[in-house]
């Protein structure tokens, strides 16, 4: 089924794929959404929570566990909420990152601005509650967050 979007903006997809753009259309909703936020949570709250770059990150055995797990459980919850996604080229895209990169949630953080924990991680979390799937990682990558954010009391 084609999107009401597709038909709106099919023809500048198409016109930015001509002139050497890498986009597509993603007529399925819940794929779109959960395509995005399978990479963006486990890459912030991994790089939040340890204050590493994503190098750092990859670098060292137990973060790196722990960001692939996140990885990992985003996308059984993505798969339960009816999103198209593998948690493969999810890893293998967030090893592609540059090195020194790091998470606006991370800056936040040292700015001591209120990281957008709920946006990033509540979908997950929520989704995980609603389909009785277990996100261990996430959980503790969200606890180290508000650890280093100063949320907990």
């Amino acid at each position: 089924m084609l999107s009401a979007g597709r038909a709106l903006l099919g023809g500048t997809v198409d016109q930015l794929q001509e002139i050497g753009f890498a986009c597509s259309f993603i007529d399925d909703e819940p794929t779109l959404m959960w395509s995005k936020l399978v990479f963006l949570a486990p890459f912030a709250l991994s790089t939040t929570a340890a204050n590493k770059t994503v190098g750092e990150i990859l670098s060292d055995l137990q973060w790196r566990s722990l960001g692939e797990a996140c990885v990992r459980e985003s996308c059984t919850v993505a798969v339960a909420e009816g999103a198209k996604v593998d948690a493969e080229k999810v890893l293998s895209g967030i090893m592609s990152f540059p090195a020194n990169m790091r998470s606006s949630m991370q800056k936040d953080v040292a700015q001591h601005k209120t990281p957008e924990l709920d946006a990033i991680a509540g979908p997950i979390l929520r989704g995980a509650r609603r389909h009785g799937i277990d996100v261990p990682a996430t959980r503790k990558l969200v606890t180290g967050v508000e650890q280093r954010a100063g949320l907990l009391s």
